[in-house]
């Protein structure tokens, strides 16, 4: 890292020796004194550090992850313990990552004083739910001040991805995904950093001398008129004729535990016009569906729709053709043409019409 980085490696702190910050107190350096540095992120490991414990709920996996959750635990078991040496260790400059031992580092507000001063908190998706939403208000003022990473639990080895959208609202600064995999969780990542500089600023109850309640007390209610679609992209082995296109929108909500919000519009089919008209409607790939989708949810800045385009095919899964994932606060209200990605991220010539109408219950 030395060699390749060079001078853009942040080895050393920012501000001179004698500082509050290197005197323990709370002051913490801000990004634009960071300037254009390399940040990295290493393990701190505490004295008396208790091993983690990565717990699965029998009652909600499936036979799969449990024999994936026991193979993982036996190769946690056998794999040596891991020393960090000085030479990585003092790289961890302002990001000293931190595996809690217990549940003091949102219970206790002086957690932030102990070594190390720059921690990051580092957990699980599992350990962090099991807290939440009991104690989501804690969390979220720790994090006003501190970062912390959630990754993935140990048997997603399929590479499923977490539900970042649940994470962040509580004021997780990093949650880690897996960029091979564009489901949901990517999707939603990319509507949230599309078009930015890499960083985004939190709502303002998540900020310092915010009350960590993002949830504005309002009821909201978000119509989409869905008008339709053109040049839907179809794999090598699908031809345009054979399919019935369907838009299904899902609202992802920081409070959803279960899961999203769904809606869809009835499959497009093709037919011809009546004697007083001439030719056929649209061909399948461009459906017109003209339909009106609608829900009712708790005001909040960290709300997302979800929208993919499938088939409605007889016996048998119905394939998805596009996708497109945007944070409502980004959303203008009215007409919009929306563009649609491939299962890879990749832009398509395809775009979606649709109109967005927000209302105050």
């Amino acid at each position: 890292m030395k060699e390749v980085f060079g001078e853009r490696l942040l080895s050393k702190s920012v501000r001179d020796k004698g500082h509050d910050e290197q005197e323990g107190a709370n002051d913490h350096v801000r990004l634009d004194e960071l300037g254009s540095k390399i940040s990295v992120i290493v393990e701190y490991h505490q004295k008396g550090e208790v091993a983690e414990e990565d717990d699965l709920s029998e009652s909600s996996e499936d036979e799969e992850e449990r024999r994936n959750h026991q193979k993982y635990r036996e190769q946690k078991a056998a794999a040596a313990s891991t020393i960090i040496i000085p030479a990585l260790a003092e790289l961890g400059v302002y990001a000293q990552s931190v595996k809690p031992p217990d549940n003091s580092w949102f219970e206790d507000a002086e957690w932030g004083s102990r070594e190390p001063h720059h921690h990051l908190i580092n957990v699980s998706e599992t350990q962090l739910l099991q807290h939440m939403p009991a104690n989501s208000d804690k969390i979220s003022r720790h994090n006003a001040g501190a970062l912390v990473r959630v990754y993935p639990k140990g048997t997603r080895i399929s590479s499923r991805n977490l539900r970042p959208v649940t994470f962040w609202g509580v004021g997780a600064q990093i949650c880690a995904l897996n960029w091979q995999t564009y489901g949901a969780g990517m999707q939603c990542n990319e509507a949230l950093f599309t078009g930015t500089d890499g960083y985004v600023l939190k709502p303002a109850a998540l900020r310092p001398g915010g009350n960590g309640q993002l949830n504005t007390g309002r009821r909201k209610r978000l119509r989409v008129h869905v008008g339709g679609a053109t040049d839907i992209p179809l794999p090598a082995d699908r031809d345009a004729s054979d399919i019935k296109p369907y838009l299904t929108c899902s609202l992802l909500h920081p409070d959803d535990e279960k899961g999203a919000t769904k809606r869809k519009t009835g499959p497009y089919h093709q037919h011809k016009l009546g004697f007083l008209h001439r030719g056929e409607n649209p061909p399948p790939t461009d459906p017109i569906w003209d339909e009106v989708l609608e829900w009712d949810y708790d005001d909040n800045e960290l709300t997302f729709l979800r929208m993919i385009v499938k088939s409605d095919d007889s016996f048998t899964r119905n394939p998805t053709f596009a996708v497109a994932t945007v944070r409502l606060l980004y959303v203008r209200s009215g007409w919009n043409f929306i563009r649609l990605l491939d299962l890879k991220a990749k832009e398509t010539k395809c775009s979606l019409l649709v109109k967005f109408e927000f209302e105050d219950i």
